[in-house]
């Protein structure tokens, strides 16, 4: 059964509203799913295709082998980063003791015990995170990690500053500043890189794997979403509503093996390895606490597949309207493109930008030697379609041979992407030049200047061409509603490897739920993607 067939009386997948991590969910990259908008924040780990045969609903050893080497891989991720953040914690007091020393200020034995307490204390509401996170079921490299880890930190050196104003002896104020700053940079930057190793060399590790129940049709298009999505789940295995099917069930001809009755879920995920058990389909929701009943003693996570399909968690609000009985309301924050907050987001990003042409003018002056050097103008203007319909010329580096629009009809058959997209993997008319600034993103540096200008934000939906926005339809046309980013939801979740209506659905997403914190996660997560050059070309 392949999934189109099998989704075509299945209902509309939504985001989970009750899940442990936070991720984002991607639109499916299969022509035959429906393309939905991307659920909830930041996936960060790549999909790991499932491909296994049917197994019984028999529990084995194999299963408890499984669940026992993920624990022990994601132990070992908890170790290195502890050691991490020691030594990062401890470089920062040392840094801040030098620096006191460098201003004069003398060295007293208080600073060593301030010292001391800020590495006791902060190491401390490290742990007690820890424990935080893994209770939520928070993955190797979820935002949630690095937001509560910056959260602690910020508690643990707010509590020894106001303990070390209070003593009566002269406070090492700037040794508690210094350290501070350096610490939360260094725990933060320590965490990303072994996220980052991880998600390389253990990926099926540091993220959860899932057994689904529900019935057929909703368990496959859930089943296609996971498998299409870059989140935070790997699918081991169903358990059906509507029958046992020991053949199977089959999706983009991969298999996912049914395991058990529904009576049997603690035993049918641990046959499979499986940490969470994500119940889907509307009529699962009035069994949610049977379900969650059976898994008490467990250690199994328990997630419901919901029914609020591309609005993000911060939009979505409970309230009940009393008694055990009552209704419960979902409230849904209305998305606004105007107001305050926008002009807050216009204000940092004038900010940001200019600081960041300053710092980033050497590398500016070398790359334009470079591109001198290769022939033809440096910059290259192209006409772009930015907020509210308005056009302007987005700035780049050229990346190409002068003449390369004459060429574009010679490459038409080779055209790598679909809908209004022309993108061409391995272009004759990149440059040699060209393509080492466009694997790591060096030729937009210029558009930092787009920013300043107010033509762009640093983040925000893809800029699309005139020839694309004249063929918008009412739903396409809201990537208009806000400014065009430098990077955005499309840039960190495939860049060049999208397709048309993945671009699309990625921006809508952004334009509705975007918030000032999300953007910040973007822009760290676009870090890692231009370092890593992930589908860039």
């Amino acid at each position: 059964m392949s999934t189109a067939e099998s989704l075509a009386g299945a209902p509309s997948m939504v985001a989970p509203l009750v899940a442990a991590p936070p991720f984002v969910a991607a639109p499916p990259r299969s022509a035959a799913a429906p393309v939905a908008e991307p659920a909830v924040e930041a996936p960060l780990a790549p999909v790991i295709p499932f491909d296994q045969p049917a197994r019984s609903g028999r529990a084995g050893g194999h299963g408890r082998h499984a669940v026992s080497a993920l624990q022990r891989t994601r132990r070992g991720y908890r170790v290195r980063t502890a050691l991490t953040d020691f030594v990062a914690i401890v470089g920062a007091v040392a840094a801040g003791i030098l620096v006191e020393l460098a201003f004069g200020a003398a060295t007293t034995p208080l600073s060593i015990e301030v010292g001391a307490l800020l590495v006791v204390v902060s190491m401390s509401a490290l742990a007690v995170d820890g424990v935080r996170q893994g209770r939520r079921g928070t993955q190797a490299g979820d935002a949630a990690e690095y937001r509560g880890a910056a959260l602690a930190l910020g508690l643990a050196f707010g509590i020894t500053a106001f303990v070390v104003v209070l003593t009566p002896a002269d406070p090492p104020r700037l040794l508690v500043g210094v350290s501070a700053t350096l610490a939360i940079g260094g725990v933060l930057t320590g965490r990303l890189a072994w996220a980052s190793w991880f998600r390389r060399t253990h990926a099926g590790a540091v993220r959860a794997g899932a057994l689904l129940v529900g019935d057929r049709a909703d368990v496959l298009a859930t089943a296609g979403r996971l498998l299409a999505d870059h989140g935070a789940f790997r699918v081991l295995g169903a358990v059906l509503d509507d029958g046992d099917d020991r053949a199977g069930l089959r999706v983009d001809g991969l298999t996912v093996p049914v395991v058990c009755g529904s009576s049997g879920l603690v035993s049918a995920a641990r046959s499979i390895g499986a940490d969470t058990v994500l119940a889907v389909g509307g009529a699962r929701l009035a069994d949610a606490r049977s379900l969650a009943w059976q898994l008490e003693g467990s250690g199994l996570r328990f997630a419901l597949v919901g029914g609020v399909d591309g609005i993000a968690p911060h939009r979505i609000r409970m309230r009940p309207l009393g008694g055990p009985e009552g209704l419960d309301l979902l409230h849904v924050d209305v998305a606004e493109h105007r107001g305050a907050l926008h002009v807050v987001k216009r204000t940092l990003d004038l900010m940001a930008a200019s600081v960041l042409l300053l710092l980033a003018a050497p590398v500016l002056v070398a790359v334009a030697m470079f591109v001198a050097a290769d022939g033809g103008p440096v910059l290259y203007r192209q006409h772009r379609i930015g907020r509210d319909g308005r056009g302007f010329d987005m700035l780049k580096f050229r990346s190409m041979v002068p003449d390369a629009h004459l060429r574009k009809h010679e490459l038409v058959e080779r055209n790598d992407a679909a809908g209004l997209l022309f993108k061409v993997k391995d272009d004759p008319r990149v440059t040699r030049v060209g393509k080492f600034l466009r694997r790591h993103s060096l030729d937009e540096l210029p558009q930092l200047w787009n920013v300043v200008r107010g033509d762009m934000s640093l983040v925000g939906p893809r800029p699309p061409l005139p020839d694309e926005a004249v063929h918008y339809s009412d739903r396409d046309r809201r990537r208009l509603l806000v400014r065009p980013g430098m990077t955005g939801l499309w840039q960190v979740s495939g860049r060049s490897d999208l397709g048309w209506d993945e671009s699309i659905a990625l921006d809508l997403y952004y334009v509705e739920n975007w918030t000032l914190r999300y953007d910040l996660g973007l822009l760290l997560r676009t870090v890692r993607v231009v370092v890593d050059a992930d589908g860039a070309y």
